[in-house]
Order: C-alpha cells, then sequence, then structure tokens
C-alpha cells in the first residue's frame, strides 16, 4: 500500500483496521434490519390493516353482533375457568409432591408432564374419544353399575375443563422449583407458637409460593388465551365460537374487510393478553426474597396414616386426567366405525392401514418434518448468532434485537400468523420474496414463531460457559474459528441440541400456524388431522392422532434419557468443571 503525505508505516494497519471496522458494523446493521423486518414487520402490517376500518360503521357492527358479544364471553369463560382449575390443580398437586412425605413423587412428576408434552388437538380429540356415546367412559361406568349421565364434552364447559387439565402442569412446575427455595424455619416456628399444621402452612409457606403461583398460572392464562386445538377441536363442532377460531372464521371467509376484522380481533387478543399479564404481575408484587436464605426444606410433613390414601388419590386423578384419555383414543381409532363400543368383535386395525396408506398423510408428515427440522437447525443457528454477538458486543442494539426476536413466542400463534399473512401478501412482501402461498412461508413462520427457543437456549448455553477458558484460547494466538470449534461449542452443544429438539416438538406437531398459513398440497400433521376431524373421517382422524400422540411420547422419552445421559456425565466431570469457573 503506497503511503499518503504525511501517512506513517504505522497507520496503514491501522487503517485496513478502521475500514474493516465500518464493514463490520454496516453488516451488522443489514442483519439487524434484515431481524427487524421479518420480526417486526407482520406485526407493523397487522397494525396497519386494524386500522383500515378505523372508528367505522363496520367496526362498530363488528363488536355489537350477537356472535362477537356470544364469542367474548365464552373466550372469558375459557380463560379465566381454565386458568382457576389450572391454578388449584397445580398448586394443590406441586405443595403435596414438595412439602410432604408423599410416595412415589418421580413416578408423578412423569403423568404430570404429559400434558404438556402432547399437541393440543391430541388431547382435545383424547377426551372427545373418552366422553363420547358408547364409548370408554360410558362402558366402564355400566361395568361398575353407574348410570351415564351423557354429558357433552363439545361445550363451554367442557372446553374449560379440557384447557384447565391441559394447563395446570404449567403451574406445578412453578411451584415445585419455588418450594426448594422455602425455608423450614418459617414453618417451624409457626408450629413451634402452637399453630397447627395447614394453618402453619397456609400463613406462613403460601405466601412466599405467590410469585411462582402468579407466574405459572400467568403462562396458563396465556397458553389457554393462545390455545387453537382445544377449541377448534371441540369448540366448532359444538357450535362454541372463542376469539382465536372466531378470527380463523373470519379469515377463511374473505370477503372485502376479512383481514381488516380478523386484524382488529387480533390486537384486542394481544390487548387481554396483555391486560392478564398485568395482572398477575401485581398480583406477585411483594418482596419475599429476605425469606428465602440458606435454611431449606429438608424435613417433608409426615402424612401419616394418610400417605397411601393420598397417593392413591392423586395416582387415580393423574390416570384419569392423563392416561384414561389416551387409552379412549386409542380404543376409539380401532373401533370399526365411529358410534360403536369399544368390545372385542368391534376392533379393527383398518384404520391405522387407511392412515398409514394415505399419500395425503405421507405428504404432511413429509411437510411436518421436512419444516420442523430445518426450523430447529434455523432457530438454533441464528438464536447462538445473535448471543455470540451480544456476548462480544452487550449493546443496546444487540440486547434489543434480542427481545425482538422472542416476541412472536410471547404472542398469540393466530396473531402471528394473521400477521405473516398481511405482510408477505404486500407489496413490501412480495418485493422481498414471493414466498406467499408456498411452503417457504410456513417455515419462515417456524423461524420467526419459535426463535425464542433458540435465543433462551443459547441464552443458557453461554451463561453456564465461563469467559476465562475462550480468553486463554485467545491469548494462546487461537483464532475466533478456532476458539468456537474446539472450546465453545463442544461445551454448550448440549442445551442447543436441546433447544433444537423442543423446537422440533413444537413446529412438527402444531396447528395454529398451519391453519392460516397452509395451502392445498402444503399440510402439515396438525392440519391433516383437523381437515380429517372436520371432513368426517373421525376413526381414521384418531388414528393418525394416536400415531402422532406415540411418536411424541417416543421423543420424550428420547429427550430425557439423553438429559440423565448428560447429568451424569455433567457429575462425573464435576471436579474439573468446577476447577475451570463453571456455575
Amino acid at each position: 500500500m503506497e503511503k499518503r503525505h504525511g501517512q506513517t508505516d504505522a497507520d496503514i494497519p491501522q487503517t485496513n483496521a478502521s475500514r474493516w471496522d465500518r464493514v463490520s458494523r454496516v453488516g451488522e446493521a443489514a442483519v439487524v434490519i434484515a431481524i427487524v423486518a421479518f420480526f417486526a414487520g407482520p406485526l407493523i402490517a397487522l397494525l396497519g390493516q386494524s386500522l383500515r376500518l378505523g372508528p367505522s360503521a363496520e367496526m362498530l357492527s363488528l363488536f355489537i353482533s350477537p356472535r362477537t358479544t356470544s364469542m367474548l364471553w365464552n373466550t372469558a369463560v375459557m380463560v379465566a375457568g381454565g386458568t382457576a382449575l389450572a391454578m388449584v390443580i397445580g398448586t394443590t398437586i406441586g405443595v403435596i409432591v414438595s412439602f410432604t412425605d408423599l410416595p412415589g413423587r418421580t413416578f408423578i412428576s412423569v403423568f404430570v408432564w404429559l400434558p404438556l408434552v402432547l399437541p393440543s388437538y391430541v388431547i382435545a380429540l383424547s377426551w372427545a374419544s373418552l366422553f363420547e356415546k358408547n364409548a370408554l367412559l360410558e362402558q366402564t361406568l355400566g361395568i361398575l353399575g353407574i348410570p351415564w349421565a351423557g354429558w357433552s364434552i363439545y361445550t363451554l364447559g367442557g372446553m374449560t375443563l379440557v384447557m384447565g387439565l391441559t394447563h395446570y402442569p404449567l403451574v406445578y412446575l412453578f411451584v415445585v422449583r419455588a418450594a426448594r427455595n422455602v425455608p423450614e424455619t418459617l414453618y417451624l416456628a409457626a408450629r413451634a407458637s402452637g399453630a397447627p399444621p395447614a394453618f402453619a402452612f397456609s400463613r406462613a409457606v403460601l405466601p412466599l409460593l405467590r410469585p411462582a403461583l402468579a407466574a405459572g398460572s400467568a403462562l396458563a392464562f396465556l397458553a389457554s388465551l393462545d390455545n387453537f386445538g382445544i377449541p377448534a377441536f371441540l369448540g366448532i363442532p359444538g357450535n362454541v365460537p372463542v376469539l382465536s377460531t372466531y378470527i380463523y372464521e373470519q379469515v377463511a371467509g374473505f370477503g372485502p374487510s376479512a383481514f381488516a376484522r380478523a386484524a382488529t380481533l387480533s390486537l384486542l387478543l394481544v390487548a387481554i393478553a396483555m391486560t392478564g399479564i398485568y395482572g398477575f404481575r401485581k398480583w406477585s408484587q411483594h418482596d419475599v426474597s429476605e425469606a428465602f436464605g440458606e435454611d431449606r426444606w429438608r424435613n417433608p410433613v409426615e402424612l401419616g396414616p394418610f400417605k397411601w390414601p393420598l397417593f392413591a388419590l392423586v395416582l387415580a386423578f393423574l390416570l384419569f386426567t392423563s392416561v384414561l384419555p389416551l387409552l379412549g383414543l386409542g380404543l376409539g381409532a380401532i373401533v370399526r366405525a365411529y358410534g360403536l363400543p369399544p368390545t372385542p368383535e368391534n376392533w379393527t386395525l383398518n384404520h391405522f392401514a387407511t392412515v398409514l396408506g394415505d399419500p395425503r398423510i405421507h405428504r404432511a408428515a413429509t411437510n411436518s418434518a421436512l419444516l420442523s427440522l430445518s426450523a430447529a437447525a434455523g432457530t438454533i443457528v441464528l438464536g447462538t448468532a445473535v448471543t455470540l454477538r451480544q456476548r462480544q458486543s452487550p449493546n443496546f442494539m444487540w440486547r434489543a434485537t434480542s427481545s425482538l426476536m422472542t416476541l412472536p413466542f410471547a404472542l398469540p400463534g393466530i396473531v402471528v400468523a394473521l400477521g405473516l399473512i398481511i405482510f408477505w401478501a404486500s407489496p413490501v412482501g412480495n418485493m422481498i420474496g414471493g414466498v406467499y402461498g408456498t411452503l417457504a412461508m410456513l417455515w419462515i413462520a417456524y423461524i420467526v414463531r419459535f426463535s425464542a427457543v433458540g435465543v433462551r437456549s443459547a441464552e443458557a448455553a453461554f451463561s453456564r460457559l465461563d469467559v476465562r477458558l475462550e480468553q486463554a484460547a485467545q491469548v494462546s494466538g487461537a483464532r475466533l474459528g478456532v476458539r468456537l470449534s474446539r472450546i465453545v461449542f463442544p461445551l454448550v452443544a448440549g442445551e442447543l441440541l436441546g433447544g433444537m429438539l423442543l423446537v422440533v416438538l413444537l413446529a412438527g406437531t402444531e396447528l395454529t400456524l398451519s391453519a392460516l398459513l397452509a395451502s392445498s398440497g402444503q399440510e402439515t400433521v396438525g392440519m391433516r388431522i383437523f381437515q380429517m376431524e372436520q371432513g368426517g373421517a373421525l376413526s381414521e382422524a384418531r388414528a393418525f392422532a394416536f400415531t402422532i400422540a406415540t411418536f411424541v411420547l417416543f421423543l420424550f422419552a428420547l429427550s430425557e434419557a439423553f438429559r440423565k445421559r448428560r447429568l451424569q456425565m455433567q457429575e462425573q466431570k464435576e471436579e474439573p468443571i468446577a476447577s475451570g469457573g463453571w456455575s
């Protein structure tokens, strides 16, 4: 390089470095702009579409129509009732498991996990199969001599019940986790003052669980508001509209202002979600940190003669709410015709043969597999890249980018799907890339929706990594690529693989996004089951759903085995890890 007038040899490398810094900053800005366009663009487009109605007579007629008011009432009852039920069940089981000497606590936790692992439409079909005429529940009650009342699950009460039984594990997990840090001395002091066990527990211990209870209940509230599978499979056949299915009906009906009406209702859904989060946050606002000391709960409360009866009661509840519906789904899949009693003379495997030989199901399974695997890889790569850059340069831009990438996961799925439709069908979306109506549209939707898992998995993995390991390699002359491939990624691979598996499960079994975004020939597993149920192929839909449930449970068992194996390996390396500065 030729020297300019007044420039020394020492200035030339600095000039090259400054040029590289400028190029790097431009590249970073381009990446951030692209992320903002992909993640914030659909939400901005949704807001703009909702403003098309404005304060018009059409908007007024939308909100005062009898179907809208009925829908809002149904939504309020389903979400509030489901959240309250989840709160009561999750807190009760969580307290019993955490603070008493109830036997089989690990065994119980396995059954509690089942509603969280299975897709919501599988759970809805399972409960529908259990409560149908001549189904397993009626046959069992008949054997016991108990008359069948014939209660329908396709009602608002049925949807509320299933919603609460689906989401109570969220409350349970938060309560159990918080219970590990509750000090035993407060309870013992209350007992020493003469308070009965139940009174001492309710006054000294339960207030400390309020933040965890509020957090779990808030998640149950959001999950109930976001859930599309249960209202679609139970509410649509029973003509019980709620906000999510009502938005779906608006989009499916098309019309000159269909998207504007749907966008307005979507913003209403977001407003309800934000109001609920604010309410739960206010409910939990009191400082209990001083009570959480080093003294943990070490001696479980002895149940005495109530131990085994209580264990039998909890186990019976879990079997009825987790195992029996799946058994009903399996029996509904092997009955020769819908409505026949599930007795051995009516059993057949023809429905499974039909499902396994249907090319449309093959195509749906292939689409779900390709989309979920590629989306899992994309979300983990994107989340890892953003987390690494934020770790190297913790400025506002990258923190804001990381937060933006997690936003779509916190919003109802039907809102995200509608925003993506409006954005990618617009001239701006067509200019970026004509993906509307293609399989790439679903892939982008999965990336946008589930990138939060990739970001959080990467953040959790890198937070456990001692920066001194990488700094030592850098001092030794190792380049960035060598440091990442030889030191960083081998240590965080387990966490990233776990996040990738979670995205595969979420994307491979989802229904909400594909219900709005999937075109003909691009159906996913969830969408195909929905079409079969709506088309009257009830037995085949149950056979397909039972197959999906079996596969998901297999993946869950595989991930648990992998997790336990990883924990064993960490325990074997506990001494080196501790000396290396891990936390």
